[in-house]
């Protein structure tokens, strides 16, 4: 089990950031036929914390949070292969502060560190990589606006 919350964002945010992926192909728009796609399966979203160390004080559900601009920094690739577009977020106090909330109230020890605030592009990113230098950064404010927690199972 694991303990998981994350940012998310409002509408008009994941819209720009879905026409966005399809402007540039990036993720799930990296297809040749994008007539299909929907902005529901992006899943846009940003983590703050996932923990294998959970905590009985953790409850699943919509928290209290007060709305907040992201800044985009980069685009970059993560994972194990190093296969799976992001956005880079700054991590500014805000995004630190809830990082360190879950550890010094929850005692949550983050699967992954550092942490390095991102939004993942989901889906195929194939051929990214050879243009991710000249990838623009959003335009468009990111606006986080719930913020979720959730049990998750391994």
């Amino acid at each position: 089990m694991i303990d998981y919350s994350r940012l998310e964002f409002d509408e008009q945010t994941t819209n720009n950031l879905f026409d966005f992926c399809l402007a540039h192909r990036l993720g799930l728009a990296d297809i040749d036929d994008q007539s299909k796609l929907r902005v529901d399966e992006f899943k846009f979203h940003m983590t703050i914390m996932y923990s294998k160390v959970m905590s009985p004080l953790f409850r699943e559900g919509l928290q209290e949070f007060t709305p907040h601009i992201l800044q985009p920094e980069t685009f970059a690739m993560f994972g194990p292969n190093e296969d799976m577009l992001v956005l880079k977020l700054h991590c500014d106090d805000v995004l630190n502060e809830l990082f360190m909330h879950y550890r010094s109230v929850y005692g949550h020890v983050s699967d992954f560190m550092p942490f390095r605030p991102h939004i993942t592009m989901r889906g195929n990113s194939a051929g990214v990589r050879e243009r991710i230098k000249t990838l623009p950064l959003p335009e468009f404010a990111i606006r986080a606006d719930r913020l979720i927690h959730k049990v998750k199972t391994a």
